[in-house]
């Protein structure tokens, strides 16, 4: 048996405050890691990736749950 680990992450774009040369840092940063229990298939765990892109990005744009 492989275990595996799938690692999403996802940062917001850097919030535009002037025309002035600075390096904003964007507002969120989110890390998470994914570990599929055993003999799930690669189609499944895409479904599970994708839902939990769904609500990371939720989160990020403030959207309603």
């Amino acid at each position: 048996m492989t275990h595996q680990v799938v690692i999403i992450k996802s940062t917001s774009a850097p919030s535009t405050t002037s025309a002035a040369a600075v390096v904003a840092e964007p507002e969120f940063t989110v890390t998470v890691e994914y570990r599929p229990i055993d003999g799930m298939t690669a189609s499944q765990i895409g479904n599970e990736v994708a839902r939990i892109q769904r609500r990371v990005n939720q989160i990020i744009e403030g959207t309603p749950d």
